[in-house]
Formats: C-alpha cells, structure tokens, sequence
C-alpha cells in the first residue's frame, strides 16, 4: 500500500499498543477502533491460510493495486 501511516502503524505501532491495553501517552491510541477492526480482520484471514503483510510502495508503482482495489469497491 501507499500508505506510510497504516504500514508503519501496522507493522511496529500496534503490537506497542496492543500490550499497553491500546494506550499512548495515557490516552487511547490514534485511530484505535479501526486498528481493532483491521488487527481483527487480518487475524481472520490468518487463521484462513491467507498470510497478510503491510509493505509501503510508493504511489507511482501501486497503480495497479489502486484499480483493482477500486474495482472491487465498485460491485
């Protein structure tokens, strides 16, 4: 994904979070509902067999990825 934000909160941020009962700083952590919601969802897709990994690529080489996520929104 293009994201640089979802990759590195993904990838370092959640794991921090998750042990810390999803606080930072003594508040809740930034955007903590979605993250469940996506920790949760990745997790499901594990237990799938379906092996889920957040790589950042930059925009210009991601083209492809966008229209076929579009794509899949469109139905």
């Amino acid at each position: 994904m293009d994201d640089a934000y979802v990759v590195k909160t993904m990838t370092e941020d959640v794991l921090r979070w998750r042990e810390n009962g999803w606080i930072e700083d003594g508040r809740e952590a930034p955007n903590a509902d979605v993250l469940k919601t996506l920790e949760k969802n990745v997790k499901r897709m594990n237990e799938r067999g379906i092996e889920v990994l957040f790589w950042e690529v930059p925009k210009t080489e991601n083209l492809f990825a966008d229209h076929l996520a579009n794509e899949a929104f469109s139905f």
